[in-house]
């Protein structure tokens, strides 16, 4: 992996963190951003995240 490709994945994972944090606010609900992978052309991204309590996993899963 080039240090462009991991440095637009760290970016992403840090804009997409800071998003969730200012626009959705789940009250008794911890949400973190656990990864982001990037494809090698860039154009697509798979994020990661992980959800406390557990029970609430689906609904914020569905939400987001």
């Amino acid at each position: 992996m080039s240090h462009r490709h991991e440095k637009i994945q760290e970016l992403l994972h840090h804009e997409v963190a800071e998003l969730l944090q200012r626009e959705f606010a789940f009250a008794g609900i911890l949400l973190t951003v656990t990864g982001v992978k990037v494809s090698s052309d860039g154009q697509h991204a798979a994020i990661s995240f992980s959800v406390f309590p557990n029970q609430e996993r689906q609904r914020i899963g569905e939400i987001l």
